[in-house]
């Protein structure tokens, strides 16, 4: 079974968005999205109002940064291997 049909069908969550990239999923107002890769990587995505201060609490619990999208958007990964894109909302500089 596929991982877009396993989400859907079996866990119940409801499909959004399917691009070339990625396809978003949404459960219990969460956004959930499986790479569209060979290795279907799977991420949460957490949206926040102080991105340096939710990255410090992050890293200091043994997650790490895997990748860096711009300033305050990051895809991070946890000590138990979840990983998830962390953004911050609502500031202007």
């Amino acid at each position: 079974m596929e991982p877009i049909q396993f989400y859907s069908n079996i866990i119940g969550m409801k499909e959004e968005t399917h691009g070339e990239k990625e396809t978003m999923f949404t459960i219990n107002g969460r956004n959930f999205f499986i790479e569209n890769s060979e290795h279907n990587t799977v991420y949460f995505e957490f949206a926040v109002d102080d991105f340096e201060r939710s990255k410090k609490k992050l890293l200091d619990s043994g997650c790490k940064v895997d990748h860096i999208y711009h300033e305050r958007s990051e895809m991070i990964s946890d000590p138990f291997g979840l990983k998830f894109h962390l953004y911050e909302v609502g500031k202007t500089k």
